[in-house]
């Protein structure tokens, strides 16, 4: 089903105008070129549903670190953000997240892929 899909839309691409080729080409071109992570999910997640460390839903936001909403929960008075308790909580340059997965997921070793985004 996706394969006749995408023949329609191959076979369709020789009817746009110079103006549309050039704004898809400009689309297809800043696909890699994603907002990191963090921001993305601080955009989706605007607002945690309850506390990670005692599960109460009484918190309080609580100011800003590296780019990310902190929160403070009433009940146990510990602070969080959305990446507490994720894997991604304690991980540093948070700006090279993407180019570090797209390099995993490529088939790089992981020190491939981390000298990859340092260049």
């Amino acid at each position: 089903m996706r394969t006749v899909y995408f023949t329609k839309i191959l076979s369709s691409l020789s009817q746009l105008t110079v103006r549309q080729r050039k704004y898809l080409i400009d689309i297809a071109g800043n696909m890699h070129n994603q907002t990191s992570v963090p921001v993305e999910l601080d955009q989706y997640n605007s607002r945690p549903s309850k506390c990670p460390h005692c599960e109460k839903n009484h918190f309080v936001r609580f100011g800003i670190v590296s780019n990310l909403q902190r929160y403070r929960c009433r009940n146990c008075f510990k602070t969080f953000n959305i990446l507490t308790g994720t894997p991604l909580a304690h991980l540093r340059h948070k700006e090279q997240w993407h180019c570090f997965a797209q390099g995993l997921i490529a088939g790089h070793t992981v020190r491939k892929s981390a000298i990859n985004c340092m260049v």
